[in-house]
């Protein structure tokens, strides 16, 4: 018999983690949550995205950059900023499968996509800071008590 997991809440520890359907005793619903029991211990089925974001976290390359995802960063190819989209191939077309940016994101995650989706094409890429820019940078960066 072949195995078949997944990944649920261990609800007395609070803790991810793997278990095998075939082991399971019964399933039950409790508040619209999917409840699986294993002889003596509890388990809910991961139903939030909330809860996803405790397993992929941005230690392991996933980041939400919109309501409703959770996204790979090492995976992206190309960043649609008209859009608002970034895509999973280098040269996407009208089926190409793509995930949302809330706008208000734009200037904290465009950057970050840059750079990823450059690695992601195995591209460099060349900043040229803005002369205001650099200076306030350089400003905070020395100390003129010295």
């Amino acid at each position: 018999m072949e195995e078949w997991r997944i990944t649920v809440i261990n609800l007395d520890t609070n803790v991810y983690e793997i278990i095998d359907l075939y082991e399971v005793d019964y399933v039950e619903v409790v508040n619209k949550k999917i409840i699986y029991h294993i002889t003596n211990k509890t388990y809910a089925q991961i139903s939030s995205l909330a809860e996803l974001t405790r397993i992929f976290t941005p230690e392991q390359g996933f980041d939400s950059l919109d309501r409703p995802n959770i996204v790979n960063l090492k995976k992206i190819r190309r960043f649609d900023k008209t859009m608002g989209k970034v895509y999973f191939e280098e040269y996407p077309n009208k089926s190409s499968v793509y995930a949302t940016v809330a706008k208000i994101k734009y200037p904290f995650v465009e950057i970050m996509i840059t750079r990823f989706t450059a690695i992601n094409n195995d591209k460099s890429i060349e900043v040229k800071p803005q002369k205001k820019g650099l200076k306030n940078l350089l400003k905070g960066m020395v100390n003129t008590n010295l």
